[in-house]
């Protein structure tokens, strides 16, 4: 069984170094309905992302 560690790949580091070169922009999140906005916004503020969070539906 392989551990998440092993998951990490260069694509994630690209992808975690363009939303870190994105701080003082806001980041339009679109999330399946309004019951998973509280969700995502505590995660993107725990690394310090300004986003605007939409339902898709």
């Amino acid at each position: 069984m392989s551990g998440l560690i092993d998951k990490i790949t260069s694509d994630f580091s690209e992808a975690k170094n363009a939303l870190n070169k994105s701080k003082g922009t806001v980041i339009d999140v679109y999330v399946e309905n309004e019951d998973d906005i509280p969700f995502w916004k505590d995660i993107f503020e725990k690394y310090g992302l300004q986003t605007k969070i939409h339902p898709a539906s």
